[in-house]
C-alpha cells in the first residue's frame, strides 16, 4: 500500500486490520436489526472506537473538551 500511495501522491492514513474491521463492523451493527434498536449516543458510538484503539484526530466523534473548532480538520486538509 505505500509504494501505492507514494507513488500517487497520497500520504497515508487512518486503516486497521481486516481483523479489527470485522470487529468493528461486528459491535456497530450487532442489534441494528433488532425490533427494539435505538440509534447509540455519540459517546457510546466513541467508547466502540477507543475500545477497537481507534484513537486520534480521525476518529474523534465526540468533541474532547478544550478543543475549539480550529483544532478540527476541514475539507482542505485533505487535499494532496
Amino acid at each position: 500500500m505505500e509504494d501505492w500511495l507514494g507513488a500517487n501522491g497520497w500520504e497515508p492514513g487512518a486503516s486497521m486490520s481486516a481483523p479489527t474491521l470485522n470487529e468493528l463492523a461486528r459491535r456497530w451493527w450487532w442489534t441494528r436489526l433488532e425490533p427494539d434498536w435505538q440509534p447509540r449516543s455519540p459517546e457510546e458510538s466513541q467508547a466502540i472506537l477507543a475500545e477497537l484503539g481507534l484513537t486520534g484526530l480521525f476518529w474523534q466523534l465526540v468533541p474532547v473538551e478544550g478543543d475549539s473548532a480550529d483544532d478540527q480538520p476541514d475539507a482542505d486538509h485533505f487535499d494532496r
